[in-house]
């Protein structure tokens, strides 16, 4: 049986989402959106919000999760560059594909799912509306460097692994013995008298 807009709805209120549904009675009967702040990413508006448009295809037997124009490149001097960090960043994600429009210079990022005769649950919209968000807060760096410049540099792109705590007590610890490198010379120090 073929997923419907308003099951899909539904699942994207359940993930606590602000869903968002077309005046246009064509478009509405297929299509929500939703829209995220962002820290990173600003859109070609320049505003750090991201919308992420949820559509469904072949009745209701397609899903494609869609961030339609997160990139204007029809002015851009090295579209060279930026399409080949594109193409990187391709290597680099699960789910995420980089469309370009020739016609007016839009770059779009979407994820898709077959559901043929299945459903979607929530937990299967999330990891593909996340990893199109989560792709346009980490590369952000990298796409403004290769449009101003032409050259593509990996190592500008943001990190969003969180940081490992450790427990308070271990903390103090090490401040207590001079930080990281002195710990590090005692455990040497330690590795060396037990080789002997």
């Amino acid at each position: 049986m073929p997923v419907t807009i308003a099951h899909i709805h539904e699942q994207l209120e359940s993930l606590k989402l602000k869903v968002l549904s077309s005046s246009d009675p064509e478009v509405v009967a297929y299509e929500r959106a939703v829209i995220f702040s962002t820290d990173s990413y600003v859109n070609p508006e320049g505003e750090n919000k991201l919308l992420i448009v949820v559509k469904l295809s072949q009745d209701g037997e397609y899903l494609e999760v869609v961030a339609p124009s997160a990139y204007a490149v029809r002015e851009c001097k090295f579209k060279g560059a930026v399409f080949a960090a594109f193409l990187h960043f391709t290597y680099m994600t699960k789910y995420v594909q980089f469309e370009y429009d020739p016609e007016d210079g839009e770059i779009r990022l979407s994820a898709d799912f077959p559901v043929c005769d299945g459903t979607i649950t929530a937990l299967q919209l999330e990891p593909l509306l996340h990893s199109i968000y989560a792709t346009l807060e980490q590369f952000p760096p990298v796409i403004v460097r290769a449009m101003a410049t032409g050259r593509v540099d990996m190592a500008l792109a943001t990190r969003n692994e969180p940081t490992p705590q450790l427990p308070e007590e271990i903390a103090k610890l090490i401040e207590q013995i001079g930080g990281v490198d002195e710990l590090r010379k005692l455990a040497e120090s330690k590795r060396g008298d037990s080789a002997q």
